[in-house]
């Protein structure tokens, strides 16, 4: 009987524990830290009972009508709470396997493929000043990246966006839906499924296109290469 009541309580009191740490909401990284390095800028963060699903935003560059320009990736992510699953796609997905597990009031990401390439163990911490500071184990103790909690359609995000590239991305949180807007030319919408492309559409300069935050997607200026 004594045993019966410590594993029911012990049962009860983890998910109790766990929550103690919010990890939800939208976090952009740290201006002074755009170095070019960091997958996933911005970053969606959206725990459940049975998973931690992360919306992560890259800004990269594309070979555009004779120059590098800016490109937006929105990758979606699925960390399986203490098991591994395929990141997308679903349970029979070949995708690469993800995790998510807490210890104490940390939150470890992990990613695992067959051949290894491309591995990653993250921590994530949220710091007495609300900062989540992100930390990749391959890199050393001190190497850590900071991001800041933002609201929906956050002038924050924008002023970051605008100095990394012309394609806005606001999230609305409230909707599940991310705003996507390319105030100075036209852009393609391509979309995949796990990894495969399967359509592209235009979104007119000035318009705003509204994407689901479990949705892979790139837009970049047309004419991209």
């Amino acid at each position: 009987m004594r045993w019966t009541l410590l594993i029911l309580c012990m049962s009860l009191t983890a998910p109790a524990f766990q929550a103690q740490v919010d990890f939800s909401g939208a976090w952009i990284i740290a201006s002074r830290q755009e170095d070019g390095d960091t997958y996933g800028e911005l970053r969606v963060v959206r725990p459940a009972a049975d998973a931690i699903r992360v919306s992560m935003i890259d800004y990269a560059t594309a070979w555009v009508d004779g120059a590098f320009r800016p490109v937006v990736r929105i990758m979606p992510w699925t960390f399986t709470l203490n098991e591994w699953a395929p990141r997308r796609g679903g349970s029979a997905s070949r995708q690469p396997r993800a995790r998510a597990r807490y210890a104490g009031e940390t939150l470890i990401l992990e990613k695992s493929t067959n051949s290894g390439n491309g591995n990653f163990r993250w921590t994530w911490r949220v710091d007495n000043s609300g900062e989540l500071r992100h930390h990749d184990e391959a890199r050393q103790a001190n190497d850590v990246t900071e991001f800041h909690r933002i609201g929906d359609g956050s002038a924050d995000a924008l002023a970051t966006l605008d100095a990394i590239g012309n394609i806005h991305v606001r999230p609305a949180l409230d909707r599940g839906l991310l705003q996507i807007t390319c105030p100075i030319a036209d852009c393609n919408v391509i979309r995949f499924q796990s990894g495969i492309q399967v359509g592209v559409s235009t979104l007119p300069r000035g318009e705003t296109l509204e994407i689901a935050l479990d949705s892979e997607v790139r837009i970049e200026p047309a004419g991209a290469k």
